[in-house]
């Protein structure tokens, strides 16, 4: 029984060796390999932060920190969007690698409602509040010293 066992999955395994879709990317350099959602992987190259598609296509090249965490868990993507961190600012990318909140931010939170994030600048110590639409519209100036967000904004 074994070794017709054996002889039927042989040619699987011949196959497997022959077909780019079983054929493992070895090599590839990355620290780490995270998944990331919505069909994406975070990866960390050189203490970079990018995302491969799940075919293995770099979409967002390693240009981009974590956010300042303890876990350095690679942030994952929220309806289409990620929160990244590029020369000491806040932006946000969309899953092309198109940059939807340009990196011009001392701290930003993705609101969970997907339409806007609240953003906030350090002047002379202390932080300046906002709120930005995702089409990079200043809804409310970034000029309180706090922000309290609900539903309806």
């Amino acid at each position: 029984m074994k070794p017709t066992l054996i002889l039927l999955l042989i040619p699987c395994f011949i196959s497997a060796q022959i077909n780019s879709a079983f054929v493992v990317k070895a090599n590839l350099g990355y620290s780490k390999v995270e998944s990331s959602s919505d069909g994406m992987f975070g990866f960390e190259k050189d203490g970079k932060l990018g995302y491969l598609d799940k075919k293995g296509t770099v979409v967002i090249p390693a240009d981009y920190s974590y956010e300042s965490t303890t876990t350095k868990t690679i942030p994952s993507f929220q309806k289409g969007l990620v929160k990244l961190k590029k020369d000491n600012k806040y932006g946000v990318l969309d899953k092309t690698g198109k940059i939807v909140i340009p990196f011009e931010y001392d701290g930003l939170y993705l609101s969970n409602y997907g339409k806007y994030v609240s953003v906030y600048n350090n002047i002379n110590g202390k932080n300046t509040w906002g709120i930005v639409s995702m089409q990079n519209k200043v809804l409310i100036p970034i000029v309180y010293e706090q922000l309290q967000i609900d539903s309806n904004l």
